[in-house]
């Protein structure tokens, strides 16, 4: 099973999905808008109240700049977090593999493998919230830049 938060502006979304694609639970809730330290408890807790002992890993879809490599929250305005180890955080109290990426790219590679880009080579994304963003795949491959910004 893999637990997984989209977690942006105005809501955070959290599910587990079993091996077999199957969304076994789903809750939705406002994200506090005092943003912060209080964000990242939210998260924390939502974790918590999903995980289970079949959970093998987390995956965080996350509004704003981030450096999926070192798993850091560069800059999320309407989150108020900056340069927050998120992934370090997660790591550290559930135990299990965490993988984070900007909410946009995760967005186009969904798109990319298993919806309406399907079969192209190249997909661009465009998502329309509480900010604008977007994502760029490449032959099912998140485009970066050359500084890791691109998202």
């Amino acid at each position: 099973m893999i637990l997984a938060l989209d977690i942006g502006g105005t809501k955070i979304a959290v599910g587990t999905v079993s091996n077999k694609g199957v969304v076994v639970s789903r809750e939705t809730f406002a994200t506090p808008a005092s943003g912060g330290k209080v964000v990242i408890n939210a998260i924390v807790a939502a974790i918590a109240r999903h995980k289970t002992p079949k959970t093998k890993a987390i995956g965080l879809a996350i509004a704003g700049q981030i450096d999926s490599v070192l798993g850091v929250v560069r800059s999320s305005p309407n989150l108020k977090l900056t340069k927050i180890p998120l992934h370090s955080i997660i790591t550290r109290k559930f135990r299990l593999p965490v993988a984070i990426e900007n909410d946009a790219c995760c967005f186009t590679i969904g798109e990319a493998v298993y919806g309406a880009g399907r079969g192209h080579k190249s997909v661009f994304g465009v998502t329309i919230g509480t900010g604008i963003g977007g994502g760029i795949v490449l032959e099912k491959k998140v485009f970066r830049g050359a500084t890791d910004s691109a998202s």
